[in-house]
């Protein structure tokens, strides 16, 4: 089967994607220490639920620090933990939607600790892709040894199931983990807890031993593995949204995409046809020219296309993840939304 990218090519999409786009953040480069002056910007500059109007919760984000530069840790997450813009385990909705959730960020994912709330139940943190509060206990506090063992590890193996089960604890499909050694049945890996690490075999199914070939038929593959997921905002809850599904399916051919869909629009992809302005005979036609897989966006929504006119996704509306015509999702016809088609592929990338 023919590969979309290359090892070498998958490195150098990152490379470029992390150049491009500034919500993607190098873990391992990050400075030592943060300014106070920097740290302010951030709390000032991030999302505040209109929602939100309690003072207490406000000031909790401790946004008056005196310190002149402040360290920054590291970390690794322990469990399964909602990454929140404001901390507080209030919950704001505006409509069905839960305004303080800015992402689910899963178990083993590295992050920097850059501050701490006033009542010291939170730490405020950057992971490679989005930056918020996540509760203190969710983290356990590392060395740079390990954390960096964690991005970049010389063995590991990656989920490729929709999810295992690991020491009672669910790993999403995409989730890295360093391993020790490797039996016929299963490996060896230190899996963080809140007392530190503990050796635990891991079965080879629903595992693979590094990242998977990147071709049209495993990106299939590991998407369909997704089907009727119950749709949650955010991932919650062991559920799915539309992005969330494109970053996991990917992590797993070792490309590490921003995380909300404006982002991913603006920044994946060897090529980007517009289709802003056209009418939705050209946008069909400029689809077939396209080599599957590919990826679809409207605004606040994604969709991978597997033929020129049938994709997958999570898809609010239907509350699951689906397979649809882009001409009849759920009842809806999605061509006259559609604001850009993106090309996978870097060599012969369309159809001859």
């Amino acid at each position: 089967m023919e590969l979309i990218l290359s090892s070498e090519e998958i490195i150098q999409e990152n490379i470029r994607m992390s150049l491009e786009n500034n919500t993607l953040v190098s873990l391992l480069n990050y400075p030592k220490t943060i300014t106070t002056k920097k740290l302010r910007s951030y709390l000032n500059s991030d999302f505040i639920p209109n929602t939100i109007n309690s003072k207490d919760i406000l000031q909790n984000r401790n946004v008056n620090i005196n310190n002149n530069e402040i360290d920054v840790l590291k970390g690794l997450t322990i469990r399964n933990s909602t990454l929140k813009y404001v901390p507080t385990d209030d919950n704001f909705y505006c409509g069905i939607v839960e305004e303080n959730v800015a992402t689910e960020l899963y178990a083993l994912e590295p992050v920097l600790i850059l501050h701490y709330s006033l009542d010291y139940k939170w730490y405020y943190v950057q992971s490679y892709f989005y930056r918020g509060w996540l509760k203190k206990d969710d983290i356990l506090l590392v060395n740079d040894e390990i954390f960096n063992n964690f991005i970049n590890p010389k063995k590991f193996i990656i989920v490729i199931d929709k999810y295992i089960t690991v020491l009672e604890q669910i790993l999403h499909m995409g989730v890295k983990i360093p391993y020790l050694l490797e039996h016929n049945d299963y490996y060896e890996a230190l899996i963080p807890n809140k007392d530190g690490f503990k050796i635990t075999n891991i079965a080879k199914s629903g595992v693979n031993k590094g990242y998977l070939a990147y071709t049209a038929d495993k990106v299939y593959q590991q998407a369909l593995k997704y089907l009727n997921t119950t749709y949650r905002w955010g991932g919650t809850d062991n559920g799915i949204d539309c992005s969330l599904l494109i970053v996991n399916v990917f992590k797993t051919f070792g490309l590490y995409f921003p995380r909300d869909t404006a982002q991913q629009e603006k920044t994946i992809g060897i090529n980007k046809i517009n289709l802003k302005g056209k009418t939705s005979i050209e946008k069909k036609e400029c689809l077939k020219i396209l080599k599957t897989p590919y990826i679809l966006y409207k605004p606040g929504h994604v969709l991978l296309g597997i033929n020129e006119d049938t994709v997958i996704h999570a898809y609010g509306k239907a509350q699951k993840v689906i397979i649809s015509k882009i001409s009849n999702a759920y009842g809806d016809n999605l061509y006259p939304y559609l604001t850009s088609a993106i090309n996978l592929f870097r060599k012969n990338s369309l159809h001859i």
